[in-house]
């Protein structure tokens, strides 16, 4: 038996904001490696180590701030009571479905995210 506490989702945890969190800090750290790349390139210098480590080290906190959203999603997903699906019209399931979809972006912008800085690391810097 599910307990009422379960069954009754609250529908503030419906939010689309956490849902939109990876792709978007996905999308500031590609346009920003860019920028960056571009405006060191413009300006004459050819040192490809720093322009590398000035990309990863960023992308080293985007990968951390999209784990932490795809966790919480991974949460939303797996709240406790009854079978996974998401198919319903309740709030329960749409709350697992958010969750679920939160997850599979994270992991699209995380894999987009170690893209976009292996290509900044592997370049033979400007030229």
């Amino acid at each position: 038996m599910i307990s009422q506490a379960h069954t009754d989702v609250e529908e503030k945890r419906q939010s689309l904001w956490l849902l939109a969190w990876p792709p978007t800090i996905w999308a500031v750290h590609f346009l920003g490696s860019y920028a960056l790349a571009a405006v060191w390139c413009r300006g004459g210098s050819t040192g490809s180590y720093w322009l590398g480590v000035s990309i990863a080290a960023p992308a080293l906190v985007a990968l951390a701030l999209i784990g932490f959203a795809g966790w919480i999603g991974w949460k939303k997903h797996t709240i406790p009571g009854g079978k996974p699906s998401h198919d319903g019209d309740n709030n329960e399931d749409r709350t697992r479905f958010l969750g679920f979809a939160t997850v599979l972006l994270a992991a699209l912008s995380a894999v987009a995210t170690i893209y976009t800085s292996v290509a900044a690391l592997i370049s033979g810097g400007c030229g």
